[in-house]
């Protein structure tokens, strides 16, 4: 990966990279998406849907400035109604990083997003980055800033 043109510092890339960006799909089960890696089932699921690609996302501490819990939960709360809006279905997850000193962010993988509407999602809820997949692929780290 060319680096020289991420809009981020070194170091913030490489905890996006190295996250666990989990998803949970009822109350014993949840699949890890790792950036780089396919993920079959997250696959099963597009393919039981219909649908070709997903977008997992927060709205937790934009621009990676850490917010109160009260400040995240009303970010995430407007990012919830948003996706609800779409009609869209959602499973929630959260992204857990390497640094205990970060805490584990709320999020959401939503399927049948395309990487437009998914780079506006990050923009609108001010997000240097998504994860975006598709079907049979691998999933990618999408800047948005």
């Amino acid at each position: 990966m060319d680096n020289s043109s991420i809009p981020i510092d070194e170091r913030l890339l490489q905890a996006y990279l190295s996250s666990t960006y989990r998803v949970y799909q009822g109350t014993d089960e949840c699949t890890d998406i790792f950036i780089g890696r396919k993920h079959p089932v997250l696959d099963q699921y597009l393919l039981e849907m219909g649908l070709q690609n997903w977008v997992f996302i927060t709205a937790w501490n934009p621009r990676s400035q850490i917010l109160s819990i009260e400040e995240n939960i009303t970010k995430q709360t407007r990012l919830l109604a948003e996706v609800h809006n779409t009609g869209l279905s959602y499973f929630p997850g959260e992204g857990i990083g390497t640094d205990e000193e970060w805490p584990p962010e709320q999020s959401l993988w939503v399927p049948g997003v395309s990487l437009a509407v998914a780079v506006d999602w990050g923009k609108r809820f001010e997000q240097n980055a998504v994860v975006w997949g598709e079907l049979g692929g691998k999933a990618e780290l999408v800047f948005c800033c």
